[in-house]
């Protein structure tokens, strides 16, 4: 009874989940895209966000992290696009290769958590690499006015401990398990779905 009352409150107060769940029962390859694909949407947008309205510049790498959210919108319309033609294998790829894109941000966003938790040293662009000490004056202050320094090693925000790396960290293993799921997962109710269509 308890389960009943609490599947009714999930439908009520959140149809969007019930949708989700049943696309994933009956086409998991192709929940798993659009569950990538939209947090890699909002994951750029919060960046720029954080960037152009928030004012904190990226460094280096973080403009690296989002490569992967950049690959994963379009590998993941693909795989919609080929989930709803009936395109099966191409579509469960699709998951697969979403889900390596996002292990690669993992990997990524980890590195550079690691550079601000100062357990390794981070890339040259992160540390400045100015002029040696034997340059001329002018010549450091041309380089410093040509290519201002953000540096990797220090967090321009922090949530609960974590960086905005080391959140993007953590949501990139996630869709990555994600796409795992998606792409190994056997569908199921799919032709309790097409006999109410036909109905």
């Amino acid at each position: 009874m308890a389960g009943l009352t609490t599947a009714r409150l999930l439908r009520d107060r959140a149809p969007w989940a019930c949708r989700l769940y049943a696309l994933f029962r009956r086409e998991p390859a192709v929940a798993a895209a659009v569950v990538i694909g939209v947090v890699a949407v909002a994951a750029i947008s919060a960046a720029f966000v954080f960037q152009y309205v928030v004012g904190l510049a990226p460094c280096s790498l973080c403009y690296t992290q989002r490569i992967p959210h950049y690959l994963a919108m379009p590998i993941a319309l693909a795989a919609v696009v080929a989930g709803r033609r009936g395109a099966e294998r191409w579509a469960r790829g699709g998951a697969l290769l979403l889900s390596l894109v996002m292990a690669g941000g993992a990997v990524i966003a980890s590195y550079h958590a690691g550079v601000e938790w100062h357990w390794w040293s981070g890339p040259a662009s992160c540390t400045g690499d100015l002029a040696s000490p034997w340059s001329s004056t002018a010549d450091l202050i041309a380089q410093l006015n040509a290519a201002p320094i953000v540096p990797c090693d220090e967090p321009a925000w922090v949530f609960l401990g974590l960086s905005m790396a080391g959140w993007n960290a953590l949501l990139s293993a996630g869709l990555a398990i994600i796409g795992l799921v998606g792409t190994f997962l056997q569908p199921r109710g799919r032709e309790h779905s097409v006999a109410e269509r036909a109905s």
